[in-house]
């Protein structure tokens, strides 16, 4: 059940053996997922699927487990293959903790932390599961073991930990009309020209869409400039406004990709990797049944990495969405965003 009239926290209140759920709304692959839990006196434990199905037989789990009430964060292979744990005594009840989970390239991560959301507590590190489990697209929500739990900040418009309190209307406010923010960014705008535009906060995701460019076929492109190892980010095209439909063209750690926007990875360049501090230019370009993607070095002219077109839905052919710009993990800016 609800415990907000907002439906911002999720209470599993039977003392069953097992129970889950998860959200069709909040799905993807290769990328990073968190909720706060407090697991109640008595239960035997409680859970964040990530990437996972219906019947709860894919995907992965980041697992507060072990000990009742002293136990450790462990990672397992749905349904039930255990892929790490640490040492017992390192979570207790009626205590708000945050689990952290990730998958990139070839492997999945688990990491347990204080309320902050900064302080880490317990960390799987980089596990190997095979890109084909990494990179299976799937959905996140909640398990419970034995006893009742309650969850929250895991929706991908909620804000979660200190600094990240502006609701996305609220920043889409602050950037002016025609556009729209989803996430828990920080946008601001470095000029008063507002020909440059940043996302300074330390994001699991944020999407900042400018309404006012929008079309179907064409290219999109725009410059990014990243802050340091750990960001990703780059440009969004032929985005709807509630970001169900769409594609990224992402600058990462683990190199360039093409996906769309429930997370789901069309292409990807590993061989290339991105500077950090450095500048590029990102374009994104939609022709009626197909995409492709491409970066260029700071001047705009030398190609570093593109991909073939790819093939999309038909119900892409002639779908109006606009321009905008994803960040996870780290600070960025971006300018000189436009369609041709």
């Amino acid at each position: 059940m609800w415990t907000t009239a907002e439906r911002r926290r999720l209470r599993q209140g039977a003392v069953i053996e097992r129970s889950s759920v998860v959200s069709r709304d909040m799905r993807g692959a290769l990328r990073q997922w968190e909720c706060h839990v407090k697991v109640d006196q008595g239960a035997g434990g409680a859970g964040l699927l990530f990437q996972s199905d219906e019947k709860i037989a894919h995907g992965f789990i980041a697992w507060l487990g072990g000990s009742f009430g002293a136990g450790s964060l462990m990672l397992y292979r749905l349904p039930g293959e255990a892929l790490w744990a640490g040492a017992q005594g390192n979570w207790h009840y009626d205590t708000e903790y945050v689990i952290r989970a990730e998958t990139r390239g070839d492997e999945a991560r688990a990491v347990l932390l204080q309320a902050d959301g900064k302080t880490v507590m317990q960390d799987s590190g980089w596990i190997k599961v095979g890109a084909e489990d990494a990179a299976r697209e799937g959905e996140t929500g909640f398990m419970t073991w034995l006893g009742t739990a309650e969850f929250w900040g895991f929706s991908e418009q909620t804000s979660v930990g200190p600094g990240t309190t502006t609701s996305a209307p609220e920043q889409a406010a602050t950037l002016g009309g025609g556009w729209t923010t989803s996430g828990d960014g920080a946008w601001s705008w470095v000029d008063d020209a507002h020909a440059r535009l940043a996302q300074t906060g330390n994001p699991k995701q944020a999407i900042a869409l400018d309404e006012g460019i929008s079309g179907s076929t064409g290219t999109w492109r725009c410059r990014v400039k990243l802050a340091d190892a750990m960001t990703s980010a780059g440009l969004v095209f032929q985005a709807n406004r509630d970001l169900s439909e769409g594609f990224a063209a992402v600058i990462a750690p683990e190199g360039f990709r093409l996906q769309n926007l429930g997370g789901k990875v069309l292409w990807q360049d590993k061989a290339w990797r991105p500077k950090p501090g450095a500048e590029y230019v990102v374009e994104g370009e939609a022709m009626t049944d197909r995409v492709a993607v491409r970066v260029f070095a700071a001047e705009g002219k030398t190609l570093l990495s593109e991909c073939p077109a790819v093939y999309v839905s038909q119900a892409n052919n002639n779908r109006v969405g606009s321009l905008g710009f994803l960040v996870r993990g780290g600070p960025a800016e971006f300018a000189d965003w436009g369609r041709k």
